[in-house]
């Protein structure tokens, strides 16, 4: 369901099944059309070796931080560990080390069934996983930083030992 189709004419209100709406491919591609170019070099905005060794960019598409994975978006943001230390906050908060399977809840929230009857209740778990989203995009707005200002350090390294 698209946030079009989730107005409800006969009630006059929104209906989702989750705390954020669903969004359609095309919304999304829209939404991703406004973000800055050349961010960095990954089709996810995430720069890595594989994207970067497939487009004949990078020597291999080994991970340059731990030298042991492919450098895919989610061996960055969730195995490598060299970005450990970004990762914390959100460990201690889930009690678990995030995976690609946390994602969805992690963004979309809890189902609308899921959450307590109870009001105060309610309002608790909504905002558990709002802290929970705003943790989630600290730790990838924190490791796409770093990872992104070690790419340009070795990009200016790879010029000057270039240079005569």
């Amino acid at each position: 369901m698209n946030i079009f189709e989730a107005f409800n004419l006969t009630r006059n209100e929104l209906v989702f099944t989750r705390a954020v709406p669903e969004f359609t491919f095309e919304e999304l591609g829209k939404a991703t059309k406004r973000l800055p170019a050349r961010r960095a070099p990954g089709p996810s905005g995430i720069p890595n070796e594989s994207y970067l060794f497939k487009r004949a960019r990078a020597a291999s598409p080994i991970c340059v931080q731990c030298l042991s994975h492919e450098d895919t978006a989610e061996h960055t943001l969730f195995a490598c560990e060299e970005w450990e230390p970004f990762r914390e906050e959100l460990i201690s908060r889930l009690g678990h080390r995030p995976s690609v399977f946390d994602v969805e809840d992690l963004v979309c929230g809890p189902e609308y069934e899921a959450l307590p009857e109870n009001p105060v209740e309610k309002v608790r778990a909504l905002e558990e996983a709002e802290e929970r989203f705003r943790l989630f995009y600290e730790m990838v707005e924190r490791i796409m930083t770093a990872k992104e200002e070690e790419e340009r350090a070795r990009q200016v390294d790879e010029v000057r030992t270039a240079e005569p």
